[in-house]
């Protein structure tokens, strides 16, 4: 997304922004987006949009998962500028997972800092339901020290790129890792 178009959707949306185009974060959260090519792909956290735009720069189409009402709220206002089919769900990774009603069709996920946010309940769903039908996933890791106030729930071990490459290997996928040298590793992981 350009700044152009960053600047137009912000001034729609409330002022209360999580992502923001020419943040040190935002090369990085891109390296992998060429291996979604031609894929169905379901953004996990998708935010405000910002990335999923970008992820249609490849993507036949995208699902973005965010739980939070407010920012579920901006995605749709950067909805139309997407120009592939898809949709934003105000749905967390396990209401997504367990809606027995709609059969959503995706072959790739896209996670960016986002799986230590994840619960236990939420992984195991991740790994049973999701990963299995899935051919590519990219991840983006976070190689600072975390935080203390991270709820003690959440899933730690898929902070840093060492640990996410490691769980993408336990479950069938052959990696890579592109810009191993920064604060944000970015982890690609095709099915073998």
């Amino acid at each position: 997304m350009d700044k152009k178009l960053y600047d137009k959707l912000y001034s729609k949306w409330d002022k209360k922004v999580y992502q923001h185009v020419g943040k040190p974060k935002m090369p990085y959260a891109l390296a992998g987006l060429k291996y979604l090519k031609d894929r169905t792909v379901v953004d996990i956290g998708s935010n405000a949009g910002i990335i999923t735009y970008d992820i249609c720069e490849y993507a036949k189409e995208y699902i973005g998962l965010e739980k939070s009402e407010h920012y579920y709220k901006q995605s749709l206002i950067t909805q139309p500028y997407i120009k592939k089919p898809g949709k934003f769900l105000n749905l967390s990774v396990s209401e997504f997972l367990q809606d027995t009603e709609n059969d959503y069709f995706y072959d790739a996920v896209y996670a960016s800092c986002v799986l230590y946010h994840l619960t236990q309940e939420e992984i195991e769903l991740v790994e049973t339901v999701m990963l299995p039908k899935c051919e590519v996933v990219v991840a983006v890791s976070r190689e600072d020290k975390m935080k203390t106030t991270s709820a003690p729930s959440r899933i730690k071990y898929l902070y840093k790129a060492k640990k996410i490459d490691k769980w993408l290997k336990k479950n069938g996928f052959s990696t890579e890792k592109l810009n191993e040298k920064s604060n944000w590793v970015t982890i690609v992981g095709k099915k073998k």
